[in-house]
Protein backbone atom coordinates (compact mmCIF):
# COMPACT_ATOMS: atom_id res chain seq x y z
CA UNK A 1 0.00 0.00 0.00
CA UNK A 2 1.30 3.24 -1.25
CA UNK A 3 0.19 6.00 1.41
CA UNK A 4 1.11 9.50 0.73
CA UNK A 5 1.11 12.28 3.02
CA UNK A 6 1.08 15.17 0.60
CA UNK A 7 0.32 18.98 2.40
CA UNK A 8 -3.63 18.25 2.57
CA UNK A 9 -2.88 14.94 4.99
CA UNK A 10 -1.82 14.35 8.42
CA UNK A 11 -0.80 11.56 10.34
CA UNK A 12 -0.24 10.62 13.84
CA UNK A 13 2.05 8.12 15.22
CA UNK A 14 0.63 6.29 18.72
CA UNK A 15 3.29 5.02 20.87
CA UNK A 16 1.71 4.86 23.92
CA UNK A 17 -0.80 2.17 24.96
CA UNK A 18 0.19 0.44 21.18
CA UNK A 19 2.07 1.09 17.93
CA UNK A 20 -0.20 2.87 15.56
CA UNK A 21 0.07 4.86 12.81
CA UNK A 22 -2.50 6.94 11.10
CA UNK A 23 -2.68 9.03 7.99
CA UNK A 24 -5.60 11.29 7.72
CA UNK A 25 -7.42 9.70 10.75
CA UNK A 26 -6.76 6.16 9.08
CA UNK A 27 -4.83 3.44 10.44
CA UNK A 28 -2.03 2.25 8.13
CA UNK A 29 -0.73 -1.42 8.67
CA UNK A 30 2.99 -1.63 9.16
CA UNK A 31 4.69 -4.59 9.53
CA UNK A 32 6.87 -4.97 12.71
CA UNK A 33 10.48 -4.90 11.20
CA UNK A 34 9.34 -0.65 9.76
CA UNK A 35 7.42 -0.29 12.82
CA UNK A 36 10.83 -0.42 15.20
CA UNK A 37 12.65 1.50 13.24
CA UNK A 38 9.91 4.56 12.30
CA UNK A 39 9.79 4.13 16.91
CA UNK A 40 13.43 4.26 16.98
CA UNK A 41 13.69 6.93 14.98
CA UNK A 42 10.51 9.12 16.86
CA UNK A 43 11.58 8.61 20.51
CA UNK A 44 16.09 8.53 19.79
CA UNK A 45 17.49 11.88 19.31
CA UNK A 46 18.59 12.41 16.09
CA UNK A 47 21.35 10.57 15.03
CA UNK A 48 23.37 9.25 11.66
CA UNK A 49 22.24 6.46 9.67
CA UNK A 50 25.30 4.27 11.19
CA UNK A 51 24.90 5.31 14.32
CA UNK A 52 21.13 4.20 14.62
CA UNK A 53 21.91 0.87 12.49
CA UNK A 54 24.68 -0.25 15.55
CA UNK A 55 21.64 0.68 18.16
CA UNK A 56 18.92 -1.52 16.03
CA UNK A 57 21.17 -4.60 15.19
CA UNK A 58 23.90 -4.59 18.28
CA UNK A 59 24.37 -8.09 17.67
CA UNK A 60 25.60 -8.60 14.39
CA UNK A 61 28.37 -7.18 12.10
CA UNK A 62 28.03 -3.40 10.79
CA UNK A 63 28.24 -4.20 7.35
CA UNK A 64 24.91 -6.50 8.60
CA UNK A 65 23.08 -4.00 10.54
CA UNK A 66 23.59 -1.10 7.82
CA UNK A 67 22.27 -3.41 4.59
CA UNK A 68 18.76 -4.04 7.34
CA UNK A 69 18.65 -0.22 8.19
CA UNK A 70 18.70 0.54 4.55
CA UNK A 71 16.19 -2.49 3.41
CA UNK A 72 14.09 -1.09 5.95
CA UNK A 73 14.54 3.26 5.25
CA UNK A 74 13.65 1.79 1.40
CA UNK A 75 10.45 0.07 2.73
CA UNK A 76 8.98 2.54 4.64
CA UNK A 77 10.05 5.67 2.13
CA UNK A 78 8.09 3.51 -0.72
CA UNK A 79 4.94 2.39 1.05
CA UNK A 80 4.97 5.84 3.62
CA UNK A 81 6.57 8.40 1.95
CA UNK A 82 6.32 11.92 3.77
CA UNK A 83 6.77 9.91 7.20
CA UNK A 84 10.39 10.67 7.42
CA UNK A 85 12.18 13.40 6.54
CA UNK A 86 14.52 13.29 3.79
CA UNK A 87 17.82 13.90 6.33
CA UNK A 88 20.78 12.69 7.86
CA UNK A 89 20.69 12.49 10.62
CA UNK A 90 17.43 10.89 10.51
CA UNK A 91 13.43 12.10 11.74
CA UNK A 92 10.34 12.03 11.07
CA UNK A 93 8.65 14.65 9.06
CA UNK A 94 7.71 17.86 10.71
CA UNK A 95 4.25 17.03 9.81
CA UNK A 96 3.80 13.93 11.83
CA UNK A 97 2.71 13.87 15.30
CA UNK A 98 3.67 11.74 18.12
CA UNK A 99 1.56 11.20 20.82
CA UNK A 100 5.09 10.70 23.49
CA UNK A 101 5.64 14.56 22.51
CA UNK A 102 1.92 15.46 24.09
CA UNK A 103 2.83 13.88 27.36
CA UNK A 104 6.21 15.40 27.70
CA UNK A 105 3.47 19.02 27.20
CA UNK A 106 0.99 17.53 29.45
CA UNK A 107 2.06 19.72 32.86
CA UNK A 108 1.94 23.05 30.93
CA UNK A 109 -1.19 21.71 28.77
CA UNK A 110 -3.02 21.27 32.62
CA UNK A 111 -1.92 24.34 34.20
CA UNK A 112 -4.15 25.67 31.08
CA UNK A 113 -7.09 23.80 31.92
CA UNK A 114 -9.93 24.73 34.07
CA UNK A 115 -12.46 22.20 33.06
CA UNK A 116 -12.72 19.19 34.81
CA UNK A 117 -14.06 16.98 31.76
CA UNK A 118 -11.04 18.08 30.19
CA UNK A 119 -8.81 17.20 32.74
CA UNK A 120 -10.20 13.19 33.04
CA UNK A 121 -9.66 13.35 29.22
CA UNK A 122 -6.38 13.98 29.84
CA UNK A 123 -6.30 11.25 32.81
CA UNK A 124 -7.05 8.72 30.18
CA UNK A 125 -4.61 9.46 28.08
CA UNK A 126 -2.25 9.20 31.26
CA UNK A 127 -3.77 6.27 32.15
CA UNK A 128 -3.04 4.25 29.04
CA UNK A 129 0.63 6.44 28.37
CA UNK A 130 2.73 3.07 28.50
CA UNK A 131 5.43 3.24 26.60
CA UNK A 132 5.17 0.10 23.54
CA UNK A 133 4.18 -2.24 26.08
CA UNK A 134 4.95 -5.75 25.42
CA UNK A 135 8.27 -4.42 23.45
CA UNK A 136 11.32 -5.85 24.76
CA UNK A 137 14.44 -4.49 23.35
CA UNK A 138 17.49 -3.29 25.01
CA UNK A 139 17.66 0.21 23.12
CA UNK A 140 14.02 0.83 24.50
CA UNK A 141 14.18 0.08 27.97
CA UNK A 142 15.48 3.43 29.06
CA UNK A 143 13.07 5.53 26.71
CA UNK A 144 10.18 3.21 28.49
CA UNK A 145 11.83 4.68 32.15
CA UNK A 146 11.65 7.85 31.12
CA UNK A 147 8.08 8.12 30.06
CA UNK A 148 7.13 6.12 32.71
CA UNK A 149 8.44 8.75 34.95
CA UNK A 150 7.00 11.61 32.67
CA UNK A 151 3.36 9.21 33.02
CA UNK A 152 3.86 9.49 36.88
CA UNK A 153 4.38 12.96 37.64
CA UNK A 154 1.44 14.11 35.18
CA UNK A 155 -1.00 11.80 36.91
CA UNK A 156 0.32 13.39 40.19
CA UNK A 157 -0.29 16.80 38.49
CA UNK A 158 -3.65 15.85 37.14
CA UNK A 159 -4.32 14.51 40.58
CA UNK A 160 -3.41 18.14 42.41
CA UNK A 161 -5.40 20.05 39.74
CA UNK A 162 -8.62 18.05 40.03
CA UNK A 163 -8.28 18.42 43.55
CA UNK A 164 -8.10 22.00 43.13
CA UNK A 165 -10.57 21.95 41.67
CA UNK A 166 -13.24 19.76 44.08
CA UNK A 167 -13.07 16.30 42.29
CA UNK A 168 -12.42 13.95 44.57
CA UNK A 169 -12.99 10.76 42.15
CA UNK A 170 -10.62 12.11 39.88
CA UNK A 171 -7.56 12.88 42.14
CA UNK A 172 -8.33 9.55 43.64
CA UNK A 173 -8.79 7.50 39.93
CA UNK A 174 -4.80 9.59 39.63
CA UNK A 175 -3.73 8.61 42.74
CA UNK A 176 -4.58 4.79 42.43
CA UNK A 177 -3.20 4.69 38.67
CA UNK A 178 0.30 6.17 39.89
CA UNK A 179 0.21 3.79 42.82
CA UNK A 180 -0.95 0.70 40.62
CA UNK A 181 2.41 1.76 38.28
CA UNK A 182 4.83 2.20 41.37
CA UNK A 183 3.82 0.99 44.90
CA UNK A 184 6.32 2.83 46.68
CA UNK A 185 5.42 6.43 45.35
CA UNK A 186 4.91 8.46 49.04
CA UNK A 187 3.60 11.62 47.10
CA UNK A 188 0.68 9.62 45.23
CA UNK A 189 -0.03 8.27 48.82
CA UNK A 190 -0.25 11.34 49.88
CA UNK A 191 -2.74 12.70 46.77
CA UNK A 192 -4.96 9.83 47.96
CA UNK A 193 -5.21 10.88 51.33
CA UNK A 194 -6.43 14.09 50.44
CA UNK A 195 -8.61 13.00 47.94
CA UNK A 196 -10.18 10.70 50.91
CA UNK A 197 -10.06 13.87 52.91
CA UNK A 198 -12.01 16.34 50.56
CA UNK A 199 -14.55 13.81 49.94
CA UNK A 200 -15.47 13.50 53.96
CA UNK A 201 -13.71 9.98 54.13
CA UNK A 202 -10.98 11.07 56.94
CA UNK A 203 -11.12 7.16 58.10
CA UNK A 204 -10.39 6.05 54.60
CA UNK A 205 -7.15 8.44 54.80
CA UNK A 206 -6.12 7.18 58.02
CA UNK A 207 -6.50 3.27 56.40
CA UNK A 208 -4.19 4.50 52.85
CA UNK A 209 -1.58 5.88 55.88
CA UNK A 210 -1.33 2.70 57.87
CA UNK A 211 -1.39 0.47 54.16
CA UNK A 212 1.61 2.70 53.09
CA UNK A 213 3.26 2.46 56.00
CA UNK A 214 3.22 -1.23 56.68
CA UNK A 215 4.55 -1.83 53.11
CA UNK A 216 7.34 0.18 53.39
CA UNK A 217 7.94 -0.92 56.33
CA UNK A 218 7.87 -4.29 54.98
CA UNK A 219 9.35 -3.62 51.88
CA UNK A 220 11.85 -1.39 52.30
CA UNK A 221 12.51 -0.83 56.25
CA UNK A 222 11.46 2.83 56.11
CA UNK A 223 8.76 5.12 57.64
CA UNK A 224 6.84 6.78 56.00
CA UNK A 225 8.11 10.63 54.67
CA UNK A 226 7.13 13.28 57.48
CA UNK A 227 4.40 14.76 55.12
CA UNK A 228 2.77 11.64 55.18
CA UNK A 229 3.12 11.10 58.85
CA UNK A 230 2.06 14.46 59.23
CA UNK A 231 -1.12 14.49 57.56
CA UNK A 232 -2.17 11.17 59.68
CA UNK A 233 -1.08 12.97 63.20
CA UNK A 234 -3.37 16.15 61.83
CA UNK A 235 -6.43 13.87 61.11
CA UNK A 236 -6.10 11.95 64.18
CA UNK A 237 -5.56 14.79 66.96
CA UNK A 238 -7.84 17.48 64.77
CA UNK A 239 -9.96 15.51 62.78
CA UNK A 240 -9.13 17.69 59.72
CA UNK A 241 -6.27 19.32 57.76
Amino acid sequence: MNTATDDSMTATLQLLGCWRLAVSGRAVAVPRRDQRVIAAIALLDPRPRRQLAEILWPDGSRDHAQANLRVNLSDIRRHYPGILADSDPLSLAPGVGVDVASLRLLPSIIDGETECSRLREWLEFARRAELLPGWYETWLDLEQERVRQLRLSALEILGRTLLKYGDADGALSAATIALDAEPWRESSYELQMRAHILAGNRALALRVYESARSMLLRELDVEPAPILSGLAQELRYHGSV
